[in-house]
Protein backbone atom coordinates (compact mmCIF):
# COMPACT_ATOMS: atom_id res chain seq x y z
CA UNK A 1 0.00 0.00 0.00
CA UNK A 2 1.53 3.29 -1.16
CA UNK A 3 1.18 6.26 1.23
CA UNK A 4 1.47 9.90 0.18
CA UNK A 5 1.19 13.25 1.85
CA UNK A 6 -2.52 13.16 1.13
CA UNK A 7 -2.82 10.57 3.90
CA UNK A 8 -2.33 13.35 6.46
CA UNK A 9 -5.40 15.51 7.08
CA UNK A 10 -4.77 18.90 5.46
CA UNK A 11 -5.82 21.92 7.54
CA UNK A 12 -8.52 24.01 5.93
CA UNK A 13 -7.71 27.65 5.13
CA UNK A 14 -10.16 29.02 7.72
CA UNK A 15 -8.68 26.79 10.40
CA UNK A 16 -5.11 28.11 10.05
CA UNK A 17 -3.47 31.44 10.69
CA UNK A 18 -0.61 33.42 9.13
CA UNK A 19 3.05 33.36 10.12
CA UNK A 20 5.93 30.97 9.31
CA UNK A 21 5.14 27.43 8.39
CA UNK A 22 6.12 24.64 10.74
CA UNK A 23 7.50 21.20 9.94
CA UNK A 24 4.62 18.75 10.05
CA UNK A 25 5.58 15.09 10.56
CA UNK A 26 3.32 12.04 10.51
CA UNK A 27 4.21 8.43 11.37
CA UNK A 28 2.27 5.51 9.85
CA UNK A 29 2.76 2.04 11.33
CA UNK A 30 0.96 -1.04 10.06
CA UNK A 31 -1.34 1.16 7.95
CA UNK A 32 -2.39 3.35 10.93
CA UNK A 33 -1.40 6.92 11.79
CA UNK A 34 0.25 6.43 15.21
CA UNK A 35 1.92 9.85 15.72
CA UNK A 36 1.65 13.33 14.20
CA UNK A 37 2.65 16.84 15.19
CA UNK A 38 3.98 20.29 14.28
CA UNK A 39 7.65 20.68 15.12
CA UNK A 40 8.87 23.97 16.62
CA UNK A 41 12.67 24.50 16.57
CA UNK A 42 12.76 25.85 20.12
CA UNK A 43 10.89 22.81 21.44
CA UNK A 44 11.76 19.84 19.20
CA UNK A 45 15.39 19.82 18.06
CA UNK A 46 16.25 17.25 16.89
CA UNK A 47 13.06 15.40 15.94
CA UNK A 48 13.49 11.86 17.34
CA UNK A 49 11.23 8.92 16.49
CA UNK A 50 11.23 5.93 18.83
CA UNK A 51 9.72 4.07 21.75
CA UNK A 52 11.81 5.75 24.49
CA UNK A 53 10.43 8.19 27.02
CA UNK A 54 12.26 11.22 25.58
CA UNK A 55 11.23 10.64 21.97
CA UNK A 56 9.52 13.47 20.07
CA UNK A 57 7.10 11.13 18.26
CA UNK A 58 6.41 7.77 19.87
CA UNK A 59 6.21 4.66 17.70
CA UNK A 60 5.26 1.08 18.70
CA UNK A 61 8.60 -0.42 17.68
CA UNK A 62 9.77 -3.72 19.04
CA UNK A 63 12.72 -4.06 21.39
CA UNK A 64 16.06 -3.21 19.80
CA UNK A 65 14.64 -0.29 17.78
CA UNK A 66 14.78 2.56 20.25
CA UNK A 67 15.09 5.87 18.39
CA UNK A 68 15.82 7.55 15.05
CA UNK A 69 17.02 11.19 14.83
CA UNK A 70 15.42 12.18 11.48
CA UNK A 71 15.23 16.01 11.41
CA UNK A 72 17.55 18.66 12.87
CA UNK A 73 17.32 22.48 12.86
CA UNK A 74 20.53 24.37 11.95
CA UNK A 75 21.20 27.88 10.70
CA UNK A 76 17.54 28.81 10.70
CA UNK A 77 16.53 25.81 8.53
CA UNK A 78 15.35 22.28 9.01
CA UNK A 79 17.61 19.52 7.66
CA UNK A 80 16.78 15.93 6.83
CA UNK A 81 19.25 13.39 8.17
CA UNK A 82 19.73 10.58 5.68
CA UNK A 83 21.22 7.34 6.98
CA UNK A 84 21.90 4.06 5.23
CA UNK A 85 18.66 2.57 6.62
CA UNK A 86 16.29 5.32 5.36
CA UNK A 87 14.79 5.15 1.86
CA UNK A 88 12.15 7.20 0.07
CA UNK A 89 11.52 10.34 -1.99
CA UNK A 90 11.77 14.05 -1.14
CA UNK A 91 10.36 17.03 -3.08
CA UNK A 92 12.69 20.02 -3.05
CA UNK A 93 12.73 23.01 -5.43
CA UNK A 94 9.81 21.58 -7.41
CA UNK A 95 11.69 18.35 -8.18
CA UNK A 96 11.55 14.86 -6.73
CA UNK A 97 14.77 13.26 -5.50
CA UNK A 98 15.38 9.67 -4.54
CA UNK A 99 17.00 9.28 -1.13
CA UNK A 100 19.42 6.63 -2.35
CA UNK A 101 20.54 8.81 -5.30
CA UNK A 102 21.08 11.81 -3.03
CA UNK A 103 23.21 9.70 -0.70
CA UNK A 104 25.30 8.30 -3.57
CA UNK A 105 25.94 11.81 -4.90
CA UNK A 106 27.16 12.94 -1.45
CA UNK A 107 29.47 9.93 -1.16
CA UNK A 108 30.89 10.70 -4.61
CA UNK A 109 31.87 14.13 -3.36
CA UNK A 110 33.97 12.55 -0.55
CA UNK A 111 31.52 12.24 2.36
CA UNK A 112 32.24 9.61 5.00
CA UNK A 113 29.87 6.64 4.52
CA UNK A 114 29.66 6.18 8.30
CA UNK A 115 28.12 9.63 8.79
CA UNK A 116 24.56 10.76 8.07
CA UNK A 117 23.92 13.26 5.28
CA UNK A 118 22.08 16.52 6.11
CA UNK A 119 19.78 17.74 3.31
CA UNK A 120 18.47 21.35 3.80
CA UNK A 121 14.73 21.78 3.41
CA UNK A 122 12.63 24.73 2.21
CA UNK A 123 9.07 25.71 3.18
CA UNK A 124 7.91 24.09 -0.08
CA UNK A 125 9.70 20.79 0.65
CA UNK A 126 7.88 17.58 1.42
CA UNK A 127 8.68 13.91 1.38
CA UNK A 128 7.74 10.30 1.89
CA UNK A 129 10.29 8.15 3.77
CA UNK A 130 10.47 4.54 4.92
CA UNK A 131 12.37 3.10 7.86
CA UNK A 132 11.94 -0.66 8.06
CA UNK A 133 8.18 -1.22 8.62
CA UNK A 134 7.40 2.46 9.39
CA UNK A 135 6.48 5.20 6.91
CA UNK A 136 7.24 8.86 7.68
CA UNK A 137 5.50 11.72 5.84
CA UNK A 138 6.56 15.35 6.23
CA UNK A 139 5.67 18.78 4.82
CA UNK A 140 5.63 22.43 5.90
CA UNK A 141 2.25 23.90 6.85
CA UNK A 142 0.57 26.43 9.10
CA UNK A 143 -0.62 24.93 12.40
CA UNK A 144 -4.38 24.93 12.99
CA UNK A 145 -5.89 27.64 15.15
CA UNK A 146 -6.49 26.26 18.67
CA UNK A 147 -10.15 26.00 19.58
CA UNK A 148 -11.50 28.82 21.74
CA UNK A 149 -11.48 28.20 25.48
CA UNK A 150 -14.88 27.22 26.72
CA UNK A 151 -16.56 29.26 29.40
CA UNK A 152 -16.82 27.94 32.94
CA UNK A 153 -20.55 27.37 32.55
CA UNK A 154 -20.04 25.39 29.32
CA UNK A 155 -17.30 23.24 30.85
CA UNK A 156 -19.43 22.54 33.93
CA UNK A 157 -22.31 21.51 31.66
CA UNK A 158 -20.06 19.13 29.72
CA UNK A 159 -18.74 17.55 32.92
CA UNK A 160 -22.29 17.20 34.21
CA UNK A 161 -23.39 15.42 31.03
CA UNK A 162 -20.49 12.98 31.38
CA UNK A 163 -21.65 11.85 34.81
CA UNK A 164 -24.25 9.19 35.36
CA UNK A 165 -27.69 10.73 35.85
CA UNK A 166 -28.73 7.83 38.11
CA UNK A 167 -25.93 8.71 40.53
CA UNK A 168 -26.93 12.38 40.55
CA UNK A 169 -30.55 11.42 41.22
CA UNK A 170 -29.46 9.23 44.12
CA UNK A 171 -27.45 12.05 45.70
CA UNK A 172 -30.36 14.45 45.27
CA UNK A 173 -32.76 11.98 46.88
CA UNK A 174 -30.45 11.48 49.89
CA UNK A 175 -30.14 15.25 50.38
CA UNK A 176 -33.94 15.67 50.27
CA UNK A 177 -34.48 12.83 52.77
CA UNK A 178 -31.97 14.31 55.20
CA UNK A 179 -33.57 17.73 54.97
CA UNK A 180 -37.07 16.34 55.53
CA UNK A 181 -35.83 14.28 58.49
CA UNK A 182 -34.27 17.31 60.18
CA UNK A 183 -37.44 19.37 59.68
CA UNK A 184 -39.56 16.54 61.10
CA UNK A 185 -37.39 16.18 64.21
CA UNK A 186 -37.42 19.91 64.82
CA UNK A 187 -41.21 20.05 64.46
CA UNK A 188 -42.02 17.02 66.63
CA UNK A 189 -39.54 17.42 69.48
CA UNK A 190 -39.62 20.52 71.68
CA UNK A 191 -37.51 20.23 74.82
CA UNK A 192 -38.95 22.22 77.79
CA UNK A 193 -37.02 25.29 78.84
CA UNK A 194 -36.77 24.11 82.48
CA UNK A 195 -35.42 20.66 81.63
CA UNK A 196 -32.39 20.16 83.94
CA UNK A 197 -30.93 17.42 81.70
CA UNK A 198 -29.12 14.36 83.04
CA UNK A 199 -28.60 15.98 86.46
CA UNK A 200 -32.30 15.35 87.20
CA UNK A 201 -31.68 11.58 87.29
CA UNK A 202 -31.42 10.32 90.91
CA UNK A 203 -27.97 9.53 92.34
CA UNK A 204 -26.15 11.46 89.59
CA UNK A 205 -23.42 13.73 90.90
CA UNK A 206 -20.60 15.65 89.30
CA UNK A 207 -17.18 14.81 90.70
CA UNK A 208 -14.15 16.95 89.89
CA UNK A 209 -10.89 15.57 91.32
CA UNK A 210 -8.81 18.13 93.12
CA UNK A 211 -5.56 16.89 91.66
CA UNK A 212 -4.86 14.20 89.03
CA UNK A 213 -3.02 11.09 90.27
CA UNK A 214 -0.12 11.82 87.91
CA UNK A 215 0.61 15.12 89.67
CA UNK A 216 0.52 13.43 93.09
CA UNK A 217 3.02 10.80 91.89
CA UNK A 218 5.20 13.52 90.43
CA UNK A 219 5.20 15.42 93.73
CA UNK A 220 6.13 12.25 95.64
CA UNK A 221 8.99 11.54 93.26
CA UNK A 222 10.21 15.15 93.65
CA UNK A 223 10.09 14.84 97.44
CA UNK A 224 12.02 11.57 97.26
CA UNK A 225 14.65 13.17 95.04
CA UNK A 226 14.99 16.09 97.43
CA UNK A 227 15.34 13.72 100.38
CA UNK A 228 18.02 11.73 98.52
CA UNK A 229 19.91 14.94 97.79
CA UNK A 230 19.64 16.08 101.40
CA UNK A 231 20.85 12.73 102.79
CA UNK A 232 24.60 13.33 102.01
CA UNK A 233 24.39 16.82 103.50
CA UNK A 234 22.93 15.45 106.72
CA UNK A 235 25.64 12.77 106.83
CA UNK A 236 28.30 15.49 106.70
CA UNK A 237 26.82 17.17 109.77
CA UNK A 238 26.93 14.06 111.99
CA UNK A 239 30.20 15.20 113.61
CA UNK A 240 28.70 18.54 114.66
CA UNK A 241 27.11 18.61 118.16
CA UNK A 242 23.35 18.61 118.17
CA UNK A 243 21.69 21.46 119.98
CA UNK A 244 18.83 20.63 122.32
CA UNK A 245 15.54 22.41 121.49
CA UNK A 246 14.97 25.32 123.79
CA UNK A 247 11.29 24.58 124.52
CA UNK A 248 11.79 20.84 125.26
CA UNK A 249 11.77 20.28 129.08
CA UNK A 250 14.38 18.01 130.63
CA UNK A 251 13.19 14.56 131.67
CA UNK A 252 13.22 14.19 135.47
CA UNK A 253 15.51 11.52 136.83
CA UNK A 254 13.03 10.40 139.52
CA UNK A 255 10.58 7.78 138.12
CA UNK A 256 7.70 9.14 140.24
CA UNK A 257 8.22 12.66 138.95
CA UNK A 258 8.49 11.36 135.37
CA UNK A 259 5.19 9.47 135.76
CA UNK A 260 3.48 12.58 137.10
CA UNK A 261 4.80 14.60 134.15
CA UNK A 262 3.43 12.07 131.62
CA UNK A 263 0.01 12.00 133.31
CA UNK A 264 -0.15 15.80 133.23
CA UNK A 265 0.72 15.81 129.50
CA UNK A 266 -1.88 13.19 128.68
CA UNK A 267 -4.52 15.06 130.63
CA UNK A 268 -3.95 18.13 128.41
CA UNK A 269 -3.57 16.51 124.98
CA UNK A 270 -5.72 13.35 124.86
CA UNK A 271 -9.42 12.62 125.11
CA UNK A 272 -9.15 12.70 128.87
CA UNK A 273 -9.14 16.54 128.82
CA UNK A 274 -12.55 16.48 127.10
CA UNK A 275 -13.94 13.88 129.49
CA UNK A 276 -12.81 16.06 132.40
CA UNK A 277 -14.22 19.21 130.83
CA UNK A 278 -17.81 17.92 130.60
CA UNK A 279 -18.11 17.36 134.37
CA UNK A 280 -18.66 19.88 137.12
CA UNK A 281 -16.75 19.54 140.39
CA UNK A 282 -14.17 17.11 141.55
CA UNK A 283 -16.65 14.50 142.72
CA UNK A 284 -18.26 14.20 139.28
CA UNK A 285 -14.99 14.35 137.33
CA UNK A 286 -14.41 10.82 136.07
CA UNK A 287 -10.68 11.43 135.69
CA UNK A 288 -10.10 12.86 139.17
CA UNK A 289 -9.84 11.30 142.63
CA UNK A 290 -9.07 7.88 141.18
CA UNK A 291 -12.57 7.68 139.67
CA UNK A 292 -11.24 5.88 136.59
CA UNK A 293 -9.79 3.03 138.61
CA UNK A 294 -12.89 2.72 140.79
CA UNK A 295 -15.25 2.53 137.81
CA UNK A 296 -13.09 0.02 135.98
CA UNK A 297 -13.05 -2.16 139.08
CA UNK A 298 -16.81 -1.96 139.30
CA UNK A 299 -17.08 -2.91 135.67
CA UNK A 300 -15.01 -6.04 136.17
CA UNK A 301 -16.69 -6.78 139.50
CA UNK A 302 -18.18 -10.28 139.61
CA UNK A 303 -16.53 -11.60 136.46
CA UNK A 304 -15.30 -15.16 137.04
CA UNK A 305 -11.52 -15.38 137.34
CA UNK A 306 -11.03 -11.62 137.82
CA UNK A 307 -9.51 -10.24 141.03
CA UNK A 308 -9.54 -6.49 141.55
CA UNK A 309 -6.42 -4.90 143.07
CA UNK A 310 -8.19 -2.55 145.49
CA UNK A 311 -7.19 -3.98 148.88
CA UNK A 312 -10.75 -5.14 149.73
CA UNK A 313 -12.34 -8.55 149.83
CA UNK A 314 -15.27 -9.07 147.43
CA UNK A 315 -18.34 -10.98 148.72
CA UNK A 316 -21.86 -11.46 147.59
CA UNK A 317 -24.12 -13.82 145.64
CA UNK A 318 -21.91 -13.49 142.53
CA UNK A 319 -18.73 -14.55 144.33
CA UNK A 320 -17.65 -17.91 145.61
CA UNK A 321 -18.35 -18.97 149.15
CA UNK A 322 -16.03 -17.14 151.52
CA UNK A 323 -15.51 -14.25 149.11
CA UNK A 324 -12.57 -13.35 146.95
CA UNK A 325 -9.42 -12.13 148.58
CA UNK A 326 -7.75 -8.99 147.27
CA UNK A 327 -5.06 -9.53 144.73
CA UNK A 328 -2.35 -7.51 143.15
CA UNK A 329 -3.29 -8.03 139.51
CA UNK A 330 -6.41 -8.61 137.46
CA UNK A 331 -6.25 -11.64 135.21
CA UNK A 332 -8.43 -14.01 133.19
CA UNK A 333 -8.00 -17.76 133.17
CA UNK A 334 -7.69 -19.85 130.00
CA UNK A 335 -11.01 -21.54 130.76
CA UNK A 336 -12.74 -18.15 130.83
CA UNK A 337 -11.14 -17.05 127.54
CA UNK A 338 -11.85 -20.29 125.68
CA UNK A 339 -9.66 -22.14 123.17
CA UNK A 340 -8.87 -19.03 121.08
CA UNK A 341 -10.93 -20.03 118.02
CA UNK A 342 -13.49 -17.63 116.61
CA UNK A 343 -16.36 -18.66 114.37
CA UNK A 344 -17.01 -16.65 111.23
CA UNK A 345 -20.02 -14.39 111.32
CA UNK A 346 -22.17 -14.23 108.20
CA UNK A 347 -23.23 -10.62 107.69
CA UNK A 348 -25.25 -11.39 104.57
CA UNK A 349 -25.37 -9.43 101.30
CA UNK A 350 -26.88 -5.98 101.06
CA UNK A 351 -29.73 -5.93 98.54
CA UNK A 352 -31.75 -3.03 97.25
CA UNK A 353 -35.37 -3.31 98.25
CA UNK A 354 -37.60 -3.14 95.18
CA UNK A 355 -40.63 -0.94 95.67
CA UNK A 356 -43.67 -1.27 93.48
CA UNK A 357 -46.54 1.12 93.18
CA UNK A 358 -49.91 1.11 91.46
CA UNK A 359 -51.14 4.03 89.37
CA UNK A 360 -54.70 4.07 88.08
CA UNK A 361 -56.10 6.62 85.64
CA UNK A 362 -59.60 5.83 84.37
CA UNK A 363 -60.47 8.76 82.12
CA UNK A 364 -60.45 12.53 82.00
CA UNK A 365 -62.77 14.16 84.51
CA UNK A 366 -63.42 17.26 82.43
CA UNK A 367 -62.63 18.20 78.80
CA UNK A 368 -63.36 21.68 77.51
CA UNK A 369 -62.04 24.24 75.04
CA UNK A 370 -62.63 25.65 71.56
CA UNK A 371 -61.61 22.38 69.88
CA UNK A 372 -63.11 18.93 69.80
CA UNK A 373 -61.26 15.75 70.88
CA UNK A 374 -62.78 12.51 72.13
CA UNK A 375 -62.03 11.48 75.74
CA UNK A 376 -61.15 7.98 74.55
CA UNK A 377 -58.36 9.37 72.38
CA UNK A 378 -56.94 11.23 75.38
CA UNK A 379 -57.23 8.16 77.62
CA UNK A 380 -55.52 5.98 75.03
CA UNK A 381 -52.41 8.17 75.01
CA UNK A 382 -52.33 8.41 78.82
CA UNK A 383 -52.69 4.64 79.26
CA UNK A 384 -49.82 3.98 76.84
CA UNK A 385 -47.57 6.38 78.75
CA UNK A 386 -48.73 5.34 82.24
CA UNK A 387 -45.36 3.71 82.92
CA UNK A 388 -43.69 7.14 83.01
CA UNK A 389 -46.16 8.33 85.66
CA UNK A 390 -45.57 5.12 87.64
CA UNK A 391 -41.79 5.68 87.64
CA UNK A 392 -42.32 9.15 89.17
CA UNK A 393 -44.38 7.61 91.99
CA UNK A 394 -42.05 4.64 92.68
CA UNK A 395 -39.02 6.93 92.84
CA UNK A 396 -40.43 8.74 95.88
CA UNK A 397 -42.04 5.55 97.26
CA UNK A 398 -38.56 4.22 98.08
CA UNK A 399 -38.04 7.04 100.58
CA UNK A 400 -41.62 6.90 101.94
CA UNK A 401 -43.21 3.41 101.65
CA UNK A 402 -46.59 4.74 102.89
CA UNK A 403 -46.82 7.45 100.24
CA UNK A 404 -50.22 7.45 98.50
CA UNK A 405 -52.88 9.83 97.30
CA UNK A 406 -54.55 11.39 94.28
CA UNK A 407 -52.96 13.86 91.88
CA UNK A 408 -55.15 15.80 89.41
CA UNK A 409 -53.29 17.35 86.47
CA UNK A 410 -54.79 19.88 84.07
CA UNK A 411 -53.14 20.26 80.64
CA UNK A 412 -53.97 21.86 77.28
CA UNK A 413 -53.69 19.94 73.99
CA UNK A 414 -52.81 22.35 71.19
CA UNK A 415 -53.94 22.04 67.58
CA UNK A 416 -50.60 20.39 66.68
CA UNK A 417 -51.18 17.67 69.27
CA UNK A 418 -48.45 18.89 71.58
CA UNK A 419 -49.08 19.66 75.25
CA UNK A 420 -48.87 23.12 76.75
CA UNK A 421 -49.78 24.84 80.04
CA UNK A 422 -49.53 21.82 82.42
CA UNK A 423 -50.32 22.36 86.11
CA UNK A 424 -51.44 20.53 89.27
CA UNK A 425 -54.98 21.37 90.43
CA UNK A 426 -55.17 18.86 93.31
CA UNK A 427 -52.56 16.79 95.21
CA UNK A 428 -53.28 14.73 98.34
CA UNK A 429 -49.88 12.98 98.50
CA UNK A 430 -48.19 15.90 100.32
CA UNK A 431 -45.09 15.20 98.23
CA UNK A 432 -44.54 17.98 95.64
CA UNK A 433 -41.76 16.07 93.87
CA UNK A 434 -44.26 13.48 92.63
CA UNK A 435 -46.53 16.12 91.09
CA UNK A 436 -43.65 17.99 89.48
CA UNK A 437 -42.32 14.78 87.89
CA UNK A 438 -45.79 13.96 86.52
CA UNK A 439 -46.05 17.48 85.03
CA UNK A 440 -42.68 17.06 83.29
CA UNK A 441 -43.70 13.70 81.83
CA UNK A 442 -47.10 14.89 80.55
CA UNK A 443 -45.50 17.92 78.87
CA UNK A 444 -43.74 15.46 76.48
CA UNK A 445 -46.92 13.55 75.53
CA UNK A 446 -48.26 13.78 71.97
CA UNK A 447 -52.03 13.56 71.37
CA UNK A 448 -54.15 13.47 68.21
CA UNK A 449 -54.76 16.94 66.79
CA UNK A 450 -58.04 18.43 68.05
CA UNK A 451 -60.52 19.77 65.53
CA UNK A 452 -61.35 23.49 65.57
CA UNK A 453 -58.89 24.60 68.26
CA UNK A 454 -57.19 23.58 71.51
CA UNK A 455 -58.65 21.28 74.20
CA UNK A 456 -58.04 21.43 77.97
CA UNK A 457 -58.38 18.21 79.99
CA UNK A 458 -58.34 17.52 83.74
CA UNK A 459 -56.93 14.02 84.45
CA UNK A 460 -56.80 12.25 87.87
CA UNK A 461 -54.06 9.79 88.87
CA UNK A 462 -54.59 7.56 91.94
CA UNK A 463 -51.31 6.42 93.55
CA UNK A 464 -51.19 3.42 95.89
CA UNK A 465 -48.34 1.23 97.18
CA UNK A 466 -48.17 -2.19 95.55
CA UNK A 467 -47.90 -5.59 97.19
Amino acid sequence: MTQSLSALPTPTPHASHGGPRLLRVGVIYDGLLVAEGYMRPEEHNPVVLGNELGSTLHTPWASGMHHLALFQHRGGKWHLRIGDSVVGVINRGGKSHDIAAVRQAALAKGSDPKNDILVPLEETSSGRLKFRDTRILFQFAHPPVPPPRLSLQRRAYIQFRRLDLVWWNFLLLMAVLQGVGMIFLQATYDAPADDPGFLSVPNVKLFVPEKPPEEVKAEKSDEKTKSDEAAPKEAEKTDAPKEKPKDTPDKPADPSARKAQIQQKLAKTTIIRYLAAVTNGDNNNIVSNDQVGARLAAAWDGTPGVIGDEGVTRSGPRYAEGGVMPGKTASLSDDDLGDGTTAAVDTGTAKEVKVKGRVSAASAEDVFGSGNLDKSAISGVVQRRLGAIKSCYERELKANPTLSGKVVVQFTIQESGRVGDVKITSDSTNEPRVGQCIVNQISHFRFPSPEGGSVTASYPFVLQPGT
